[in-house]
């Protein structure tokens, strides 16, 4: 009975409104460049899904490619309203759902042709599929740097949205990752949520100590039962003191894969960078990633040794990992471009 208001306002939104087709001048589309993509969503090494980011002429638009990411078209009408898209999943080239400008959700059954609101009442904050499920963070309330939400999932392609966590703590955009065993794990405000079960259990634990307190959680991370945090210190210039810890327990103990606790001293040989993160994702027990201020890092042994590898300077902006297996994914930093890796170790700008 605690959330039935929520499920309310959910139901009462409404999922199957009738689409919206916008007009989208001719010229709008076509080919596109990988440094035009607000978003992306591979289903196999060769075929992957797009957003393009909007212009001031062109709204942004669906783009497929069918060779890995090194060349898209667009297709369909441009998106209804205003906005930059800000995440992406999808089932097939045909079917997508979008989170775009202030945390709408939207989606399109027919390669963009339409694209139909699928809001519930707030705002959209992470979006995420596994198997024939989509996830969804949905802000409740609350400041842009601090928002109070809940976890939502619906079955692909037309079930409700139903709620699968208690009200969780605010924080401005939570981390999101599927963390083995069919279940979610969710690092908000100093906790890990981890929800099982199809959203009927969940358990909220706090997130360890690292220095004599609570790790300042900068990114999370699942490759099954492997689980990473970032943890974050005093920072400066660009850098941070950090800690990597890694769970294998479901986050009853924690040990330290890989730390620099200095600004000054020059960090160890191998250890991870004091660079600021900007996106970190895993890809199997042994394989992760990390997007830092400037430079791309990756680990072959769990997080305890880091190499630099050729990469993007994304000198602060944004940037996402789209992971589909431990040996193809894909780095996108929107207005920067897009990267690929098809052997887990070298990445390749495209």
């Amino acid at each position: 009975m605690k959330y039935l208001w929520l499920a309310a306002a959910v139901m009462a939104a409404g999922c199957g409104v009738a689409g919206v087709k916008p007009s989208a001048p001719a010229s709008c589309g076509g080919a596109v460049a990988p440094s035009r993509l607000g978003a992306i969503h591979f289903l196999s090494p060769a075929v992957g899904v797009g957003l393009t980011t909007p212009t001031r002429r062109c709204s942004a638009m669906l783009a497929v490619s069918r060779d890995g990411g090194r060349h898209w078209a667009t297709e369909g009408s441009g998106l209804p309203g205003a906005g930059r898209p800000e995440q992406l999943v999808a089932t097939s080239t045909s079917r997508a759902w979008a989170v775009v400008g202030a945390g709408r959700l939207i989606s399109t059954a027919d390669g963009g042709a339409n694209w139909t609101p699928d809001t519930p009442p707030s705002r959209a904050i992470a979006l995420a599929r596994s198997g024939r499920t989509l996830w969804m963070i949905e802000c409740l309330g609350g400041s842009d740097s601090s928002c109070w939400s809940v976890l939502l999932r619906k079955s692909l392609p037309n079930g409700a949205l139903t709620i699968s966590s208690p009200k969780l703590a605010p924080k401005p955009t939570p981390e999101l990752a599927f963390a083995g065993g069919r279940r979610v794990a969710i690092s908000e405000g100093g906790n890990l949520v981890i929800i099982s079960g199809r959203g009927r259990r969940f358990v909220t634990l706090s997130d360890p100590l690292w220095m004599g307190r609570p790790c300042q959680a900068g990114a999370f991370a699942a490759a099954g039962p492997s689980w990473w945090l970032l943890c974050l210190g005093g920072a400066a210039a660009g850098s941070s003191e950090k800690a990597l810890l890694d769970t294998t327990d479901g986050g009853r103990i924690w040990t330290t894969a890989s730390q620099v606790t200095s600004l000054t001293a020059p960090p160890s040989p191998g250890a991870i960078t004091l660079e600021e993160p900007q996106a970190m994702a895993a890809a199997a027990p042994d394989r992760l990633w990390l997007a830092a201020e400037n430079n791309l890092y990756q680990s072959a042994d769990g997080g305890a040794t880091w190499i630099r590898v050729p990469g993007p300077d994304l000198q602060g902006s944004p940037a996402a990992f789209d992971v589909l297996s431990a040996t193809h994914a894909w780095l996108l930093a929107p207005g920067h471009g897009l990267w690929r890796t098809t052997d887990g170790r070298h990445w390749s700008a495209l």
